[in-house]
């Protein structure tokens, strides 16, 4: 506004720099980074990284904003989760009216606050990352969730395959294979105190476990096993 002409201001010129007032306290959305994270509350204190330009052109920055909502994808009972860090990138999305009401019941609500566009009401959005922090090795081929740095991930690629890697894969529920299962290191484990049932033939280096025989003393072999 130092361009105003304060001492013989003309209607237009006061409305224009009203308007231009107004516009430039106006939040909508800006980059911002974790500075903590509540797992409980599902919110994080993000400090945004644009800062503000005051009047006579030096740039400040914001405080950090509190209680800022975070999103995670959840609908129809599901949701998936994955950890907030310090550091992590994202951005806040500045809601036009007051939401402490609504956030704080679930339901429709009065606003509690005459506040519009305030950076109380900022959401965040994880992943929205500048040019120095995008994910490596990106996968124009599957979806992919994985490690930020690819040391582990589960991808289904645009031809129907699926593919795992990790340290470690624990399955704590039954398990249904319908087609031919291949394995490279070998197999171990235990049938704990029911033993270990197989339904069908088990084949070990083209021997069949249902038909295979046993040379026995007198030269000749023995049956097939009893299995009845």
């Amino acid at each position: 506004m130092s361009n105003f002409p304060w001492e013989n201001p003309s209607l237009e010129a006061a409305t224009g720099a009203a308007i231009a007032d107004t516009v430039r306290r106006l939040r909508t959305a800006m980059p911002g980074r974790v500075v903590s994270f509540d797992p409980d509350k599902q919110t994080a204190v993000i400090q945004p990284m644009i800062r503000m330009i005051k009047a006579d052109g030096t740039g400040v920055d914001l405080p950090p904003l509190g209680d800022v909502l975070v999103q995670f994808p959840e609908a129809g009972g599901f949701a998936f989760t994955f950890p907030v860090e310090e550091g992590d990138e994202g951005l806040v999305v500045i809601a036009d009216r007051c939401i402490d009401g609504w956030w704080q019941s679930g339901q429709p609500s009065d606003p509690m606050d005459f506040r519009l566009h305030d950076l109380s009401d900022g959401t965040f959005i994880p992943g929205i990352n500048s040019l120095p922090n995008v994910i490596p090795g990106f996968d124009m081929n599957a979806i992919v969730m994985r490690k930020f740095d690819g040391s582990a991930y589960f991808k289904i690629d645009k031809g129907g395959n699926i593919e795992a890697d990790g340290t470690h894969m624990t399955i704590k529920c039954l398990a249904t294979f319908e087609k031919l299962v291949t394995y490279q290191d070998g197999i171990a484990g235990s049938g704990g105190s029911n033993g270990n049932n197989l339904t069908g033939d088990l084949v070990v280096d083209g021997v069949s476990s249902r038909h295979h025989t046993h040379p026995d003393p007198h030269g000749g072999n023995t049956l097939e096993p009893n299995l009845s």
